[in-house]
């Protein structure tokens, strides 16, 4: 098969498997970007040292991040699994090992004053809802009015990472800055929402959403206004916030695990920050409790 060929096979049996459209958006880029490098006449002529030689090429010339290395390396096991069926040492196609995460992160009190300071509804709903209800900035982007449910102050976040789909709840707080910026859509826009249409739609257009990178853009230049700010707090950190916010509130890690979508409780511990400063009377465990 060729380039296109092999394109389009992978895009139909990821389509059928079931894997999410971000996951598919990856794995088409880095396995296209396989072939441009290599120029290969049929996709059985690249071999795993090709693969090798083209991460060798991808360290060296592009400089990566790490995560973005991983995506790669991601994609390039699946093109050898589904197109080659070669069954690969992980040594072969191994990925980078991603140093602890955000040395700073963006803690609750200061989430807090992210949102009630925040003048733009749009960026005012976002912050919310990262904070409030623990989404992530695409889970953010791609909510839909369907998805938002007020009998039960819930939000079904579909097509999540790893393709998964999970339920939160939302407080009165969130669900009113929410609805405060659906009016001021309605009334900007002069438009109606539908179940199937985006909350955070940029225009009357149907589709026409605010991207995760322009939410990114807002958000960062907003952050810098603030003198707390830091070099390598993100939105993603509103995450952060979100998980040692109910850590604080004695919420089980259980729970926490579970309102994040994530798979392993041990990524969930990860998003906890106890502030270096903090302490605490232990109890005396060898007493009993009388």
């Amino acid at each position: 098969m060729n380039k296109e060929e092999t394109l389009n096979r992978i895009h139909r049996i990821m389509t059928a498997t079931g894997y999410s459209d971000s996951t598919h958006k990856s794995y088409h880029k880095w396995i296209a970007r396989l072939f441009d490098h290599l120029h290969p006449v049929d996709s059985k002529d690249i071999s795993l040292s090709d693969a090798q030689d083209y991460l060798l090429y991808l360290y060296e010339e592009k400089n990566p991040a790490d995560g973005t290395y991983n995506q790669c390396v991601d994609a390039l096991r699946y093109f050898f699994a589904t197109i080659q069926g070669i069954q690969y040492e992980g040594k072969q196609l191994s990925k980078r090992r991603i140093k602890v995460v955000q040395k700073n992160p963006i803690m609750p009190d200061q989430a807090r004053r992210l949102v009630n300071e925040c003048k733009d509804p749009m960026l005012k709903a976002a912050i919310a809802l990262a904070f409030g209800c623990g989404l992530r900035i695409s889970e953010v982007a791609n909510l839909k009015k369907k998805n938002v449910h007020r009998g039960s102050q819930t939000i079904t976040v579909e097509d999540s990472k790893g393709n998964k789909t999970r339920t939160v709840n939302y407080s009165l707080s969130v669900g009113d800055i929410v609805n405060n910026y659906v009016k001021f859509s309605i009334k900007t826009q002069n438009v109606r929402f539908k179940d199937e249409d985006y909350i955070f739609r940029k225009s009357k257009k149907p589709g026409d959403k605010w991207s995760t990178s322009a939410i990114r853009v807002k958000f960062n230049q907003y952050l810098q206004t603030f003198d707390f700010h830091l070099p390598d707090q993100t939105f993603h950190g509103l995450r952060h916030a979100f998980a040692t916010g109910l850590a604080e509130r004695n919420v089980s890690l259980l729970v926490i695990q579970k309102l994040m979508g994530h798979s392993s409780i041990a990524t969930t511990a990860k998003y906890i920050h106890v502030p270096d400063k903090t302490t605490t009377t232990l109890p005396d465990l060898l007493k009993g409790d009388d």
